[in-house]
């Protein structure tokens, strides 16, 4: 076991940061050409009128994302989607949570030429960025460890490996914005996969890295993904902060994959009997806080 650097440079980052952040456009202003961040008008991401939602710029605020009632709706996107979902509310359930989205790539209809200056969300205030702050996971990278993924595939999948492969490197791209260090969990969708990251408050945010880094390279190995996928560093008496979860599923599994989520934040592993279970994924470290 060894101190990574590392975590002296980001919290020095964050400090270094921490001034700017403060000075910079508080709610209600707007951008200026200064801040070179545009964001897409609601009038042009209206959900009815695009087959998909605005472009990840800005992982960290998901108020520049498209906000849809029905992930239904999505089905009309044929792009990876990351979402921002209750963890453990009910899709189907009687009140229907708000679904935040933002897609991989940009599509024609989200064009520079449909851009205009919009009111900057409140993320860079004095209140956000205490509670960053407050965030051990925001404030260092962690003790490095060497770590065993426990790992179960269902081979009878027949989605191509690359389509799975880009969800889970969407998913690795929000947990590396570095305001997104206080974040536990993440969903994304690219047709009919379903996928899910889980990190618990007790490891840093370059354990996500690694072990999702670590699983696409295992998913490559093969043309077709297996049709479920469940990898974590989760053990008998494992400390609910310290537990770490990745479940994918190409049937479009909401449900299966919120009760996951549900496992991990109470601490529990998953455990499904129905598909064969890997103990030796090498090269995955995890960050311990």
């Amino acid at each position: 076991m060894r101190c990574n650097p590392v975590f002296v440079l980001w919290a020095a980052r964050l400090v270094h940061a921490a001034p700017n952040l403060l000075n910079r456009t508080q709610a209600g202003e707007f951008l200026t050409d200064d801040d070179s961040l545009l964001v897409t008008p609601p009038i042009a991401l209206l959900p009815d009128e695009n087959d998909c939602p605005v472009q990840c710029v800005d992982y960290a605020n998901t108020d520049t994302w498209t906000t849809y009632s029905s992930i239904d709706r999505l089905r009309r996107c044929n792009e990876p989607v990351l979402l921002q979902l209750p963890e453990t509310q009910r899709l189907d359930g009687p009140v229907s949570p708000v679904i935040r989205a933002c897609s991989d790539r940009r599509t024609s209809e989200d064009t520079p030429s449909k851009k205009q200056l919009l009111p900057r969300h409140n993320t860079n205030n004095a209140g956000f960025l205490s509670g960053l702050m407050s965030e051990p996971a925001c404030l260092q990278a962690g003790v490095e460890m060497p770590e065993t993924m426990m790992l179960q595939l269902d081979d009878n999948g027949g989605i191509q490996s690359k389509d799975v492969v880009a969800v889970i490197n969407l998913m690795q791209r929000y947990f590396a914005d570095e305001q997104n260090c206080h974040e536990r969990a993440t969903f994304s969708w690219y047709n009919g996969i379903v996928a899910m990251t889980y990190i618990g408050q007790k490891l840093g945010k370059l354990t996500a890295e690694s072990a999702l880094g670590a699983l696409a390279e295992r998913i490559k190995t093969n043309d077709y993904a297996p049709g479920r996928t469940v990898a974590q560093l989760c053990h008998d008496g494992t400390d609910a902060g310290r537990v770490f979860g990745v479940t994918i599923d190409t049937t479009e599994d909401f449900e299966a994959v919120q009760q996951a989520t549900e496992l991990w934040t109470k601490g529990g592993c998953v455990i499904d009997h129905n598909i064969p279970l890997v103990w030796n994924l090498a090269h995955v470290t995890s960050w311990q806080l």
